[in-house]
């Protein structure tokens, strides 16, 4: 079977994927812009930067993995019609966003960028009144994952 990955892929994971014997192409983003792509392939791997290739061109297209857990960028009327399986990677990045978004709002609680400004202009003289997350209410907008994570 063909595999068209896009993007980067390590050198270690590269050569387990060969040796399951599987013949792979490595494209980066730049190249798949540009259409520099064969099309015969049977699976392609990659995330939302897969954004500009165009699947409908694949004839043998059995499969599509993604490492992104968003699969908006791919034509699904066509997918679907085609009955090509789609794998995304639900659930990955669920725990690191649910600490981006306390960071966030402990950075805009706290007015972190102004106490770094003032830190580098080198101005002690007036502390910044901070509040705190403590007792506040926080309302998520979805169940998602993320959102899951975040809200723990």
């Amino acid at each position: 079977m063909k595999v068209i990955i896009i993007g980067k892929i390590g050198k270690v994971e590269l050569e387990k994927i060969v040796e399951m014997g599987y013949e792979v192409e490595v494209v980066s983003v730049s190249e798949m812009k540009k259409g520099n792509y064969n099309r015969d392939a049977e699976i392609v791997c990659g995330s939302i930067y897969m954004k500009g290739l165009k699947i409908e061109e694949f004839k043998n297209l059995k499969y599509i993995f993604l490492t992104s857990m968003g699969f908006e960028h791919l034509p699904l009327d066509y997918v679907i019609e085609k009955n090509i399986v789609v794998s995304n990677n639900g659930g990955a990045y669920s725990e690191p966003m649910g600490e981006w978004i306390v960071f966030n709002l402990l950075e805009l609680v706290k007015k972190a960028k102004i106490n770094i400004l003032n830190q580098r202009e080198l101005y002690w003289e007036k502390k910044l009144i901070c509040g705190n997350l403590y007792g506040k209410k926080v309302l998520f907008l979805g169940t998602g994952s993320i959102a899951k994570e975040g809200a723990k």
